[in-house]
């Protein structure tokens, strides 16, 4: 009786270590960090009442505003880039 609960002991353990999956490996992803900062909003100059004062505040402001579209174009062109990047690393569709 020993004898036979020994074997079956012994067959048990076999059976369960033989059974045992490894794990496969699992690949850490690296995304890095987006290198930009969203540009800042510029400060516009107050416009005084007279005539000509007026237009060249407007002049200077209109192009601080026209310099601020170009950054914020280009900071969300690059974002677009960098979040394709992520999907691609991802392998995302």
């Amino acid at each position: 009786m020993k004898k036979l609960l020994k074997s079956l002991t012994i067959l048990w353990i076999v059976l369960i270590s033989v059974s045992c999956v490894t794990t496969p490996v699992v690949t850490k992803l690296e995304i890095p960090l987006f290198p930009l900062e969203i540009p800042e909003r510029p400060i516009l100059v107050e416009i005084p009442s007279d005539t000509s004062g007026a237009i060249e505040a407007l002049t200077k402001n209109m192009g601080l505003l026209i310099n601020y579209n170009e950054k914020l174009e280009l900071y969300a062109e690059y974002k677009d880039k960098y979040i394709e990047s992520v999907f691609k690393i991802l392998d995302i569709q």
